[in-house]
């Protein structure tokens, strides 16, 4: 996947496809290990297997204490795991982006409130009139923009596979419901509120590909206040696509902000000092000298510029570089 512009941005993508890289093949090897226990059982006789045996059959060795295999192997069906692995897979990619939030807001420095309305769809306050949401912040955060950024990586960042600008408020709209599906699960033991209905209700009434630029809609299940929310693997899986596009998408309007080229300054002189900070000469030629400023800026994790120019002068300017005269 093409670099996104801030370390916070690339480091969370990785971080959510390590997390499928675990689920992934977990799950697949809680559903061999189902069939072997089931085959041990049925070949030596229910009546002949105690806890005791099926751990020295299938789990000597491994450290791991306090496993109940006849109740996880025998007991629960396949489709009760993998609404668990569901569970513990929208707690996770929930976090993950709240924590990609707080990133973001340390590198820019905006407040609490413009925090908030980044994680929440476009909506007007009737009370005074004022639009609020994800649109609003952007808006707002973006007051004073970086000509750099717009001239040389915005073109890019906006062509990412992932960034899904014209559906961005939809996509928060989805996101708003497995977040409340989430916080059912953790804060009162699965149970829906009013709340998680409404956001349900909101869904649906735009849950299609061509609005959340997806091939499949995630899978989600009735909502009813009072009622245990229901997940799925499949569903929770779609959602971390959909988490993934609102950051791409943000990424790239946010990094129109002024404050943005702070990144670059600071990605740039760590790597300075480490090479020895003004020591490090700009080639002569022209295209010798796009090439290398090339290079750095996507050894450093940055996306690929359409030009060089402005660049350079930030990297003379913080003496990153020196002319080679």
């Amino acid at each position: 996947m093409k670099h996104l512009f801030f370390s916070a941005s690339n480091d969370v993508v990785k971080q959510i496809t390590d997390l499928y890289d675990f689920v992934w093949p977990t799950a697949s090897a809680i559903w061999n290990l189902r069939w072997q226990v089931k085959g041990f059982v049925n070949e030596v006789g229910v009546d002949n297997v105690n806890d005791q045996k099926l751990l020295d059959r299938f789990d000597w060795g491994s450290g791991i204490h306090g496993v109940n295999l006849r109740r996880s192997c025998l007991e629960k069906t396949w489709p009760e795991q993998q609404e668990q692995f569901a569970k513990f897979l929208l707690i996770n990619l929930c976090a993950l982006y709240e924590g990609w939030i707080d990133s973001i807001q340390t590198s820019l420095g905006f407040s609490d409130d413009l925090s908030k309305q980044l994680q929440v769809p476009a909506w007007l306050d009737r009370k005074n009139g004022r639009p609020r949401g994800v649109l609003n912040a952007i808006t707002e955060i973006t007051v004073n923009k970086s000509p750099l950024v717009q001239t040389t990586f915005y073109p890019t960042l906006i062509s990412h596979k992932k960034n899904s600008l014209a559906n961005l408020n939809y996509l928060l709209i989805c996101f708003r419901y497995f977040k409340e599906c989430r916080n059912s699960l953790i804060h009162r033991g699965g149970l829906a509120n009013q709340l998680t209905q409404d956001k349900y209700s909101e869904f649906t009434a735009i849950a299609s590909p061509i609005n959340l630029n997806v091939q499949e809609v995630p899978e989600h299940f009735p909502v009813i206040s009072g009622t245990l929310v229901k997940v799925s693997l499949r569903g929770v899986v779609g959602l971390g696509d959909i988490i993934i596009k609102i950051i791409a998408t943000l990424d790239a309007e946010l990094a129109c902000c002024a404050q943005s080229e702070q990144e670059l300054i600071s990605r740039f002189t760590e790597w300075a000092n480490h090479k020895g900070k003004g020591t490090v000469s700009l080639k002569k030629d022209s295209a010798a000298r796009c090439n290398q400023i090339r290079r750095l800026i996507n050894n450093l994790g940055f996306p690929e510029p359409v030009k060089t120019e402005e660049v350079e002068t930030l990297l003379l300017q913080e003496q990153i570089f020196q002319e080679n005269y």
